[in-house]
């Protein structure tokens, strides 16, 4: 079982405040990630600029607790970079 957390820079919540769901393959995981969009990571609109702003996201073994994936987003307007760190690999997404 593989735990997804994803959390904005300026306001994370918080160790299980952070937490999205639990996923069978890392891929799963990896792919629920992808889909988050500005306003879910940010829903107090903490930023003052609201052109750029940043979140990262963990993948975490449940049985060895330990994080086997991780990135970041970069959210320019309404456009989406997400990085996967382990793999540094850089995908452009549009939010919609």
């Amino acid at each position: 079982m593989y735990l997804l957390f994803a959390f904005e820079t300026y306001y994370p919540s918080g160790g299980w405040g952070d937490f999205k769901g639990k996923f069978d393959t890392i891929d799963q995981a990896i792919e629920k990630a992808k889909t988050y969009k500005w306003d879910e990571l940010n829903p107090q609109n903490n930023t003052e600029n609201d052109e750029i702003f940043n979140g990262y996201w963990h993948i975490v073994d449940s049985n060895t607790l330990e994080i086997v994936k991780a990135g970041k987003y970069h959210f320019y307007d309404k456009d989406v970079e997400f990085v996967i760190y382990n793999d540094d690999e850089i995908i452009n997404t549009k939010s919609e």
